[in-house]
């Protein structure tokens, strides 16, 4: 069975064995954004008026190239805490669904660490500045400084409209255009149907791996010489509150959702990781379906409650 494709966009909940490192902008220099619980358990920033409320979907696709799996997220984001209800709307998926509603929560703010260095815990807080917009601030205890990453949902109106395909110059794809037994049909979008897609950007750059999953590497020259080849390939540098964790990332990157992403690795408490070396990055992304192709991510629950309805027809 293929991994889900999930259509979840970027809500910036990292998994819990992740370390979060920010190098600030370029060769050598940069902190390790890391901050302790506050001393009361308090967060006094949190905006008790403001909630994000978007769904999304996923499907997973099994290796004869069908659709054995299709799910629905209710995605809503505090600044408190941010809640995934997930549920089946067709089929099993045997590797992480039990077939009945799921809940999750992810306590962003004071409860959400990470283990590093020196009994440090890296945490994210979490700020709603609108109904459409969050952002994610790590604080460096040691030195104040911060790594921010801001995301903003744009609305799309979708209502009496129709999707199109994706190869598509105009218009707009929604996960229904995306299914092969109903990719091909005309569906028209109820009044108040709203899709939105995703904006964000990062004021640092940034390097994340797992701290729980090393690699057999004993040193970033071998790491380097597997996979980077010669040494014009990749660059060095060293991240961390004093430098002292040494990273190696290639050159040659590639685009995830308008920004680049290097292949790294980074030396970490003796042992080396794979990780992701990610640029600071300011992602623009079209929300104008006579202008370009509008990918939809996420929808509002009339647009949601229609695209369930729709598939549950086809896959019942």
């Amino acid at each position: 069975m293929l991994p889900l494709q999930k259509a979840i966009a970027t809500i910036c909940m990292l998994p819990l064995s992740v370390v979060l490192i920010s190098c600030g902008g370029g060769s050598g220099g940069g902190d390790d954004v890391s901050i302790n619980k506050d001393n009361n358990g308090d967060d006094t920033s949190i905006n008790k008026t403001n909630n994000i409320a978007v769904v999304s979907f996923g499907f997973n696709v099994n290796e004869k190239g069908n659709v054995d799996y299709i799910e629905r997220a209710d995605i809503k984001i505090s600044s408190k805490h941010t809640t995934v209800i997930e549920k089946a709307v067709y089929g099993h998926d045997s590797d992480d669904h039990t077939g009945e509603e799921d809940i999750i929560e992810y306590m962003i703010a004071k409860d959400f660490k990470y283990s590093v260095k020196n009994n440090r815990y890296l945490a994210a807080n979490t700020f709603v500045d609108s109904k459409l917009a969050y952002h994610l601030l790590w604080k460096d205890k040691q030195t104040g400084n911060t790594l921010r990453k801001d995301t903003q949902y744009i609305p799309v109106n979708i209502s009496g409209k129709s999707g199109v395909s994706r190869d598509a110059k105009k218009g707009f794809t929604t996960v229904l255009d995306n299914l092969p037994i109903v990719k091909n049909k005309k569906l028209t979008y109820p009044e108040g149907s709203i899709c939105y897609v995703t904006q964000s950007k990062t004021n640092k750059d940034y390097v994340s791996f797992d701290s729980t999953d090393d690699t057999d590497f004993k040193s970033l020259a071998e790491w380097r010489a597997t996979w980077g080849g010669s040494q014009a390939e990749v660059t060095e540098t060293s991240l961390g509150s004093n430098n002292e964790l040494p990273v190696m990332y290639m050159n040659n990157g590639q685009l995830d959702d308008g920004h680049m992403i290097h292949m790294a690795a980074v030396k970490y408490n003796g042992k080396i990781y794979s990780a992701d070396y990610v640029p600071a990055y300011n992602e623009q992304v079209n929300s104008n379906p006579d202008k370009g192709l509008v990918d939809c991510i996420n929808y509002n629950d009339i647009a949601a409650s229609f695209i369930e309805s729709e598939i549950k027809k086809v896959y019942p």
